[in-house]
């Protein structure tokens, strides 16, 4: 569905997908028993949330933090972050 919205929790996987595709080992696994801020919301998502969290990929999102929903749509300046927190991750 390319003219779809896309949700904060698809930016995300779609994300640490491309980073583990682009260089595998750029993103740390996150200890076994980590839990992210958001749980364990959705068993495709939810891993991929934690993480992105646990390597910085989310930081600086406004708002991050429990209360966030990761089925709201992403905004632009979401997007931007993630992307440019992703591209000091490739460095």
């Amino acid at each position: 569905a390319p003219w779809d919205n896309i949700g904060r929790a698809q930016v995300v996987t779609m994300v640490v997908r491309a980073l583990d595709n682009l260089r595998p080992g750029a993103l740390v696994a996150p200890p076994g028993t980590s839990v992210g801020t958001l749980g364990n919301f959705s068993s495709i998502h939810a891993p991929a949330m934690t993480k992105a969290e646990h390597n910085g990929v989310l930081a600086g999102l406004i708002g991050f933090g429990p209360s966030w929903d990761p089925w709201q749509n992403a905004t632009r300046g979401e997007v931007a972050q993630m992307l440019w927190n992703a591209l000091r991750l490739l460095r």
